[in-house]
C-alpha cells in the first residue's frame, strides 16, 4: 500500500529536483571558491581583515533577505531551479514546518553577520592578516563538511 508521503515523492519529478539541486550546488561552491579567493588576495596584498569580513557579511545579509522576501511573498523568487526545489520542500516537509525551518535559517542568517559586525568593532581587524591559513583553513574544512552534507541531500533523492 502506498503511503502519504510516497504519493508526495511521486507528484514532483525527483529527476528535475536532483538537476536543479546540483545546479544550485555548483553555485554556492562558486560563491565559496570567490570569497575563499578573496581573502587570499586580501593576505598577498596585505590588506586589512575587515575588507574580507565586510564582504562576507554583506553576502549573508543579502542572502537572508533574499530568503526573507521570499517567505513574506510565499513563493519563491528566482531561477527555475530556486522555484522547483522550494516547491520539493514545501511539499516534503508540509507548509508550516517549511515556513518555520525557513523563519529560523532566516534568523541565523541575520544574527551571524550581527554578531561578526560586534565582533569586528570590538576587535582590531584594521591590521595586516597573519598568513593564509589563519582562517583559509577553518573556512576551507567548513566548506567540505557542507559540501559533504550536500552531496548526501542529492543522493538520498531517490528516483
Amino acid at each position: 500500500m502506498q503511503t502519504n508521503e510516497d504519493a508526495k515523492v511521486e507528484s514532483v519529478d525527483i529527476e528535475r529536483v536532483r538537476q536543479a539541486k546540483k545546479r544550485q550546488f555548483l553555485f554556492s561552491n562558486l560563491l565559496t571558491v570567490g570569497l575563499l579567493g578573496f581573502y587570499a588576495v586580501c593576505v598577498f596584498n596585505q590588506w586589512p581583515t575587515a575588507y574580507f569580513l565586510n564582504l562576507g557579511t554583506v553576502v549573508l545579509i543579502g542572502i537572508a533577505m533574499y530568503k526573507l522576501f521570499s517567505l513574506c511573498r510565499g513563493e519563491a523568487w528566482g531561477s527555475k531551479d530556486i522555484r522547483v526545489i522550494e516547491a520539493f520542500e514545501k511539499e516534503q516537509m508540509g507548509r508550516e514546518k517549511w515556513r518555520r525551518n525557513r523563519r529560523i535559517e532566516i534568523s541565523t542568517l541575520i544574527a551571524f553577520p550581527v554578531i561578526a559586525l560586534g565582533f569586528l568593532g570590538l576587535t582590531n581587524f584594521g591590521r595586516k592578516p597573519a598568513d593564509l591559513f589563519s582562517l583559509f583553513l577553518p573556512m576551507g574544512l567548513v566548506w567540505v563538511l557542507i559540501n559533504a552534507r550536500e552531496i548526501g541531500n542529492i543522493k538520498k533523492l531517490s528516483k
